[in-house]
């Protein structure tokens, strides 16, 4: 009877080894499924976090790209109102030079004219005092350059 109690306790001590054993591994499965199971979780923030910077980056990217736009438009605005300055300058300039051309012509033709209606003046003197002063005797000049005398021909 020792011996069948022997026999049994090794048995049930195998049979407690065998559990043990079996619980052993489902415990390094499990283990293994939670490593695995971190794992995925890891690599999936770690695509997230590559995804989110991804997105940053595009986003910068596109601000990037309409603050160049926006500065594009600055640059060709301020380009325009240069020009149009510029045109500006010219136009007055133009319309400067066009009025003292003008004004200068004006005074010109104005001192003409005054000038003809001075030698017009005395050449009408002249003659005033020429035919007052009655007719020349021949041989006389008379008092205007280029007039010959009245009883000579």
């Amino acid at each position: 009877m020792e011996q069948e109690e022997v026999l049994m306790m090794e048995q049930e001590e195998v049979r407690m080894m065998e559990q043990e054993e079996v619980l052993m591994m489902e415990q390094e499965e499990v283990l293994m499924m939670e490593q695995e199971e971190m794992l995925r979780m890891e690599q999936e923030e770690v695509l997230m976090m590559e995804q989110e910077e991804v997105l940053r980056m595009e986003q910068e990217e596109e601000l990037r790209m309409e603050q160049e736009e926006v500065l594009m438009m600055e640059q060709e605005e301020v380009l325009m109102m240069e020009q149009e300055e510029g045109l500006m300058v010219v136009w007055w300039a133009l319309f400067s030079w066009v009025l003292t051309t003008e004004w200068t012509l004006g005074f010109l033709r104005l001192h003409e004219l005054h000038h003809n209606m001075e030698a017009t003046d005395h050449t009408q003197t002249a003659i005033a005092t020429e035919t007052s002063q009655g007719p020349r005797r021949s041989g006389e000049r008379s008092g205007l350059q280029g007039t010959t005398p009245v009883s000579g021909r």
